[in-house]
């Protein structure tokens, strides 16, 4: 992973930004009313600089779009490329949190759909249980999905996406949709980040899959 750079003050323009959440409750009840509304949850883990989740809140005003990343200054960053536009949507969030205390944050069954968008493929076997689609992180979404909702994962690393057909498949997650190169029959719902529209025009496949988890017993 590379490195972040701290940029000072980044705790306190977090802390005072109304689209920042800096402490939450499990509850369907706080985050209602986090967001004003009562609509279908989608959240991001990992949010990269923010392109995914300001057209997805503008596209799908429907929804409330939580996007999540380990780094505050990550999210800074893409506040401070987007949230002073005059087309902000009021429904997207941000907060500050690592992938493995999500369900110290969010409830149960509370998640319509979870976003994966060009995590560290953490090549190295010995850092296999780092990647956010290892079976540890899939106990994790499972919980947190809707009986109905779904895991939708982009990478353009070949490696990476091989490994997470066999994990998820392997978990007893069912594959949806699965396309090594979705711009050779792209989505009408597509939504670039900036690292896919990166890699498209330097002619690199996007990798897609969507899977849904096993069905309670």
């Amino acid at each position: 992973m590379a490195r972040i750079r701290h940029i000072p003050g980044t705790h306190d323009m977090l802390l005072t930004n109304p689209y920042v959440i800096t402490r939450a409750e499990p509850t369907l009840a706080f985050w209602q009313n986090c967001f004003g509304a009562n609509r279908p949850l989608r959240i991001e883990v990992g949010c990269g600089r923010g392109r995914f989740i300001y057209a997805a809140g503008q596209t799908c005003p429907n929804k409330n779009w939580l996007a999540l990343d380990i780094v505050p200054e990550i999210i800074r960053e893409a506040l401070e490329r987007y949230s002073h536009r005059a087309d902000w949507p009021d429904n997207v969030r941000f907060m500050a949190c690592d992938a493995s205390e999500l369900l110290r944050i969010l409830p149960a069954h509370s998640v319509e759909r979870i976003y994966l968008h060009f995590s560290d493929p953490w090549p190295k076997k010995r850092h296999a249980k780092r990647r956010l689609n290892a079976p540890g992180f899939l106990a994790i979404y499972r919980t947190l999905l809707q009986t109905d909702g779904d895991v939708l994962f982009k990478t353009d690393h070949d490696d990476f996406y091989a490994y997470s057909l066999q994990t998820f498949a392997g978990n007893g997650w069912q594959i949806e949709s699965a396309n090594r190169d979705i711009y050779a029959d792209l989505p009408a719902d597509n939504i670039a980040t900036e690292y896919e529209r990166r890699y498209h025009r330097q002619e690199i496949p996007i990798g897609q899959i969507i899977a849904r988890p096993p069905e309670e017993r």
